[in-house]
């Protein structure tokens, strides 16, 4: 599992989501629908972390994910880019192939 932002994204986040120096962006799950887990759907708001399965800093910008909400994104790579068009975040999910030499 790998989560990437683009440049753009990264600009897009720190112009929408206004956060202290002591907070970061965090990706959660919510109700809604998506291309992988019908029903629920990622978002992101400014928290600080409680209990983090991951954490990283792009451009400077510190992001996470909660244990709570990692199973999202087993079995996945996320993508995030900047939809000029409707001036949001794109997801883009990469499916990981599994490894059958154990």
């Amino acid at each position: 599992m790998k989560i990437t932002l683009s440049q753009d994204a990264v600009e897009w986040v720190t112009r929408e989501l206004h956060r202290s120096p002591d907070e970061a962006i965090r990706f959660f799950v919510r109700y809604g629908d998506s291309t992988i887990h019908p029903g629920f759907r990622l978002a992101l708001t400014v928290a600080k972390p409680v209990d983090p399965a991951l954490t990283w800093t792009e451009q400077g910008v510190p992001f996470f994910i909660e244990q709570s909400d990692i199973w999202y994104l087993e079995g996945y790579h996320l993508d995030v880019h900047y939809d000029t068009t409707h001036d949001d975040l794109q997801f883009s999910f990469t499916k990981l192939q599994s490894d059958h030499r154990k």
